[in-house]
């Protein structure tokens, strides 16, 4: 079975002023990311994205699974069910006012085909619209077999899980800023917050060293996933 890729992707400061102004917009619409063509060919449905913000130093905030390509255009979607197959979900037609731009949502197709198979077909249509991949918003969580060594933070226990289950930001002391989306070591990443988490002389914010390279796992043919056109988008300058 193969494991999830894991990317670290920044929130731009230039639509979203903090945090929270984000959160609340990816609670009401969800996560949608402009992705590049080169971006897309490493992805794989249910990869996770743990999302950022440069606020002089990077703060991990959020996550989202990639469960949706959107921007697509009429003649890239057609081709894709012309080729894989799919069945309509959402017949569209909802408008979407994000700080970044507007935009009335198409006709949306669960497809069995893969992230790396839609974006070839994107690739040989010669598509260039506003590519985006897209999940539903989660703050970030770390599942615990110690317990949190200070009552910071948000914890609760687990009956199903791992003992406890904590709710986040983590400081990424060593990571720079960066657009677009870099392979990320999730696993090592946790690691290192469960150790910051539970040091009895740890103090504010969760803060973790390391940069957490990693490789992007070969994505293989398959899977399935949705896709959604947009229609009239209307992206906001600043």
């Amino acid at each position: 079975m193969q494991v999830p890729t894991t990317w670290l992707h920044f929130v731009g400061r230039s639509y979203w002023k903090d945090i929270p102004k984000f959160e609340r917009e990816a609670r009401k619409y969800g996560v949608s990311r402009r992705v590049s063509l080169r971006d897309l060919k490493r992805m794989a449905w249910d990869d996770r994205v743990v999302l950022a913000q440069w606020q002089g130093k990077a703060v991990a905030f959020g996550q989202f699974t990639i469960t949706r390509i959107s921007g697509l255009g009429a003649e890239v979607r057609d081709e894709v069910l012309k080729r894989y197959g799919g069945w309509l979900i959402d017949a569209g037609g909802a408008f979407v006012e994000r700080e970044c731009g507007s935009y009335y949502t198409g006709p949306c197709f669960v497809v069995s085909a893969s992230v790396a198979d839609v974006a070839s077909v994107i690739e040989e249509k010669g598509y260039t619209g506003p590519l985006m991949v897209s999940g539903p918003y989660r703050p970030l969580t770390f599942d615990l077999l110690r317990e949190p060594a200070a009552p910071r933070l948000h914890c609760r226990w687990s009956k199903d899980g791992p003992p406890f289950v904590v709710r986040a930001r983590v400081v990424l002391r060593d990571v720079p800023h960066r657009q677009g989306f870099r392979a990320f070591d999730w696993r090592a990443f946790c690691e290192a917050v469960e150790e910051e988490l539970c040091n009895p002389n740890g103090r504010g914010m969760v803060a973790v060293r390391g940069q957490f390279y990693a490789s992007a796992v070969p994505v293989e043919t398959g899977g399935e996933g949705e896709i959604q056109q947009v229609v009239s988008y209307a992206r906001v300058e600043r």
